[in-house]
């Protein structure tokens, strides 16, 4: 049985849903520029952008340095030309470090540390359901091991070993709704608006999609 955290997991792109490549490996300098990049994504993975120039634009709003901030050849600082499917890339990694989710009971932790799908998993019941502690977030664990076993009154060394969403900052940036009688539930995440987890409560069906801009909500801590 495949590991769920062996970095194996690939992410694909295309611009016609026809033909699809692997995304470019995300390095330090995508990810730190593209937390800096303000720009609506393009659709032309070979676009280029001066992220230094976004950052003035910030500074000055002068309207007529807009068309300057994005074209396919330019001369200057390559240490802040951004590559939009190098972008892409860093911007789907922090999409899925911060939102994606797993239900609890989902995933297994062996006796030598490795994590996978855990088969006996028969979804989470309809009182479960309602929790936000009972959605994991679906990365290597942040908190300390003992920190999100002793948040549990029922906890289990095995199950127990991820992040809760119940914890993110700040509080309220998840919204958990219940449908079709309460048998689905659905997770949406305010920090990344268009991020949707669903569960099918009493069977192991979930999943999460994305659909939105690709960026991220900033401003939510005053929305709150």
């Amino acid at each position: 049985m495949r590991q769920v955290f062996d970095d194996s997991i690939s992410f694909r792109k295309s611009t016609n849903c026809i033909k699809w490549g692997l995304m470019p490996t995300v390095t330090e300098k995508a990810r730190h520029l593209t937390e800096m990049c303000s720009t609506r994504f393009q659709g032309d993975p070979t676009l280029q952008i001066d992220v230094s120039l976004d950052v003035q634009l910030k500074q000055d709003t002068v309207e007529d340095k807009v068309d300057q901030q994005t074209e396919h050849v330019k001369q200057g600082d390559s240490e802040n030309m951004l590559k939009e499917e190098d972008r892409l890339a860093a911007t789907v990694e922090a999409i899925s470090i911060d939102t994606a989710v797993v239900p609890r009971g989902a995933l297994f932790k062996r006796p030598d540390g490795g994590v996978v799908e855990n088969l006996t998993f028969a979804g989470l019941t309809a009182l479960e359901g309602r929790r936000l502690k009972s959605y994991l977030h679906l990365r290597k664990p942040r908190e300390k091991w003992v920190t999100n076993l002793l948040t549990r009154l029922n906890y289990n060394y095995a199950l127990d070993f991820l992040d809760s969403v119940d914890k993110d900052i700040p509080e309220g940036c998840w919204s958990l709704q219940s449908e079709t009688s309460g048998l689905l539930a659905i997770l949406r995440s305010s920090t990344w608006p268009g991020m949707t987890f669903y569960h099918r409560l009493l069977t192991p069906e979930h999943g999460y999609l994305y659909i939105g801009n690709g960026r991220k909500n900033v401003d939510l801590l005053f929305m709150m």
